[in-house]
Parts: C-alpha cells; structure tokens; sequence
C-alpha cells in the first residue's frame, strides 16, 4: 500500500491540456475542481456511467471503473495532524477532492498528448521498472505515468497557485516547494533519502568538452560539450565559469572573456537529466593574457 500512495497519493484540474488522448473521460472531468468539489460531485458525476464503483473510507479514496479508464479520486481527512494520518496535507474540508488519477485501458504514446512537456522533470519511481517514468510539472500541478513510452496514468493534483492552502506543517511544504515526485517516507532521515533517491535515475555523464578559439576575437572560445544519458533522456546543459560568461545554450555555446582581466578562468560543465547534476561533469581551465 505504501508504494501504491507514492505512485499515486499527489495526483486545480487543467484536463484540457490531454483532450487530444481523445479520452471521453477527461472532459467529464473537467467540472470536477480539487479542493473544492466533494465526494458526492464525483459520486454524481461518474457513478451513472461506471460499470463498477469502489469506496475506502480508511483511505478516503473513491475508484470508478469506466469504459475507458479507471478513475480514483483522493480526499482530505479533515485534519492537519501529521501524527495522526500521513501525508494528509490539505487544510480544506473532509471529503473535498485532493488528488484525481485517470489510468487508461487503451493503448496510448507520450506523443499523442497535447501537452509541451520539455518543462516537465522525469522521476523514476519503482526501482524494479526501469521503463516505468512520472513526468510532472508540480507549478500547474498535472503529471503523466510512462512505461516505455506508453501512457498507463494522467495524474491532477493542486497545483503552486493552491499552496496556501496547505497544511502549516514544515514537511509537507516543504514537499510542495521541492522539484521532486517521490516523497521521502517519514521514517527515512532527509540526508539518506536524497542519497537514495538518485538511484531512481541513471544519471547523465558529461564526457569532454572542447574549447576552440574563434578567429574573430582572442578572448571568446566555442564550447563543445559532449554528455550521454543511458536512458537518452532530453538534456539541458548547465555552465559555469569563474569568469565572463556564457552565450547560448545547449551543446554549443561561446564563452566570452573579453571584459575580464589577465589570469587563469575555469569552466565547469554538467548535464541534466531531470534528476538535477547528478552525473559526472568536466572542469577545464584557459588563461587570459
């Protein structure tokens, strides 16, 4: 049960943005407003064309078993007491909508969604399925669940604009401010989770960089960065140089020192995955005469 809520337990609705996965389902949706609408709403809304309906009132989750899809809505228990129940982070009403999941019964790429997710991060989040992928954006607060690149879940949670209503507990917001899906386990200390949690992801390596100076000026360099991801993960390329500064982005880019004053400059380079820098990178160094 623990791994199921870390799946699923941070599934505001932007459903729009998937109306092109020509799912029925999601424009059903639409009218469903999380931290607002009720258990009754979505009782009212999808019972009627559900061929089976589940209900935990331990676990304050309803599931509707469509045509389509299958549907499980999260709620709120009422409280902020995180010793009491865990992960119980919205100070809104018992029984209102925190979390929405949409699992798909049909086949479905992660082309076919309407949706620019090149912003997205990419969390891995069961170790033992390393094609298994959440690709999420916590500010607009939607998420899609990957399995070698096909959709098995669309996942709607509160999104940045919702957070002052947040339980005033300083791990659940600080949670809602972090740039991670998967959420540390209360019992697990901060320091060994973040250890932990890079093994969900193979790292992308910075492998050389090369620096050539351009013919049109003796203090501007082109940097060639050379970096692979096992997983041939989109990557965006992070600079960092102890002085002047970099023009352009991604694979190659010019660093300008013509402002700088005589010595030795470093330059560091790093790849992003979506797990941060979490992999090698490459320092190299020119000197300014």
């Amino acid at each position: 049960m623990r791994e199921l809520l870390l799946l699923l337990l941070f599934s505001t609705l932007v459903v729009s943005s998937f109306a092109q996965i020509k799912l029925p389902i999601l424009d059903k949706l639409k009218s469903i407003k999380l931290l607002t609408s009720t258990s009754e709403d979505v009782e009212k809304l999808l019972v009627a064309d559900s061929f089976d309906y589940s209900s935990s009132s331990e676990f304050y989750r309803q599931t509707f078993y469509m045509e389509d899809s299958v549907v499980t809505a999260w709620y709120s228990r009422g409280t902020c007491d995180q010793k009491e129940l865990e992960w119980n982070d919205w100070n809104v009403p018992k029984w209102s909508v925190t979390n929405v999941s949409v699992m798909p019964k049909q086949d479905y790429l992660l082309k076919d969604v309407s949706i620019d997710i090149s912003k997205f991060r990419r969390e891995r989040t069961d170790w033992h399925r390393k094609g298994f992928f959440i690709y999420f954006d916590k500010s607009s607060g939607r998420a899609i669940g990957v399995e070698h690149n096909r959709i098995v879940g669309i996942y709607f949670f509160p999104s940045r604009g919702e957070h002052s209503k947040l339980c005033d507990d300083k791990a659940v917001r600080s949670y809602y401010a972090s740039s991670r899906w998967i959420r540390p386990p209360l019992e697990v200390s901060e320091s060994d989770w973040k250890k932990a949690i890079i093994d969900y992801n193979d790292p992308a390596n910075v492998r050389d960089v090369r620096i050539t100076q351009l013919k049109t000026s003796v203090n501007q360099f082109e940097i060639e960065t050379i970096a692979e991801d096992p997983e041939n993960d989109v990557l965006t390329y992070v600079y960092k140089v102890s002085g002047g500064k970099i023009v352009g982005s991604g694979t190659r880019v010019v660093w300008d020192l013509s402002d700088v004053s005589p010595g030795s400059y470093t330059l560091g380079v790093g790849a992003d995955d979506g797990c941060g820098i979490c992999g090698k990178i490459v320092t190299k160094s020119v000197t300014i005469k």
